[in-house]
C-alpha cells in the first residue's frame, strides 16, 4: 500500500488519472484537478492507489477499489455536451456494446458497421456523434425498427416518414443514411456548408441554425414534448454503460 504524503503527490496521482482514463468515459476534458478532488472526495488516509504484486524489482499498482467504486457512478458529460456542433465523448466500441446490450438480435457486425458510420460521419461534419447515435437509438428502438420505418429503407431518424403510407426517406446504404441524418442535425444546427455532396432531401426544408442544442430539436424535429429529454437520457445511459464497460476491465 502506498500513501500520498503531501497535495503535490496527490495532485500527480490524479493527473495520471486523468492520462489514463479521461478520455475512456470517466472523467471529461474541462474538469480541473480540484473538480476531480471533490467528486473522488479524496480522504488523505486512504491510497489512491494500492500494491498489487511485485515482480522482482518492479511493483505494480492498481486504483483502490474504494475510489473505483466512487467513480462507477461519477459520469460527468462536458458542459457543452448537450449542443450538436460539439465532439462526442463516446467511442465506436462504446456505441457498438451498447446497440448489441438493448437489441441482442442484432448482427454485431453490423451494429460495429453503424456504430462506424456515426462515428466517422459526424466527425466529418462537427456534429456531436453522441447526440446523433443517441437520436438513432430513440427513433429505431436500438435498431429493431418497429415503427413505420422499415430496415431496409436505412433511414435512422425518420426522416419524412409521418404514418404507414407515408414512410419517409429512402437510402442505398446504411452509410448514405447515416449520412443524411448527420446532414440533417448540422442543417438545424448551424449555418455551415455542408462538407459533402447533399443527400438528405429535406435538408432544403430547414432553418438554418435553429436548433443548436439538443433542447431545442423538440417542437422542430418531433412534436413529442419530451423528445429531447429522450435523447438527452440515452446519452447519459450510453456514459453510464461505457464507464461500466471500461471498469470490468480493472
Amino acid at each position: 500500500m502506498i500513501r500520498r504524503k503531501n497535495l503535490k503527490k496527490k495532485y500527480l496521482f490524479i493527473a495520471l488519472l486523468l492520462l489514463v482514463i479521461g478520455n475512456g468515459g470517466f472523467i471529461y476534458p474541462g474538469n480541473s484537478k480540484d473538480d476531480v478532488e471533490s467528486l473522488l472526495d479524496l480522504d488523505e488516509h486512504i491510497p489512491l492507489f494500492v500494491l498489487k504484486e511485485t515482480e522482482g524489482y518492479f511493483e505494480k499498482y492498481s486504483m483502490n477499489p474504494y475510489y473505483a467504486l466512487k467513480l462507477r457512478k461519477m459520469i460527468i458529460p462536458d458542459k457543452n455536451y448537450a449542443m450538436i456542433m460539439h465532439k462526442g465523448l463516446s467511442s465506436i466500441s462504446d456505441m457498438m456494446s451498447f446497440l448489441l446490450h438493448h437489441n441482442p438480435e442484432l448482427d454485431s457486425q453490423r451494429a460495429a458497421n453503424i456504430a462506424s458510420y456515426y462515428f466517422n460521419e459526424a466527425r466529418d461534419e462537427g456534429v456531436n456523434h453522441d447526440v446523433a447515435f443517441s437520436q438513432m437509438c430513440l427513433e429505431t428502438g436500438f435498431l429493431s425498427f418497429r415503427g413505420v420505418v422499415s430496415p431496409n429503407q436505412n433511414n435512422f431518424c425518420g426522416l419524412g416518414a409521418v404514418n404507414s403510407k407515408i414512410r419517409g426517406e429512402r437510402f442505398a446504404n446504411p452509410e448514405l443514411g447515416v449520412r443524411a441524418h448527420i446532414q440533417h442535425l448540422k442543417a438545424y444546427a448551424s449555418h455551415e456548408n455542408i462538407r459533402k455532396e447533399i443527400i438528405d432531401e429535406r435538408y432544403g426544408f430547414v432553418k438554418r441554425g435553429t436548433a443548436r442544442t439538443v433542447q431545442e430539436l423538440t417542437g422542430k424535429w418531433a412534436s413529442d414534448e419530451l423528445y429531447d429529454k429522450k435523447i438527452l437520457n440515452l446519452m447519459q445511459r450510453l456514459y453510464d454503460f461505457s464507464a461500466g464497460k471500461e471498469f470490468s476491465r480493472i
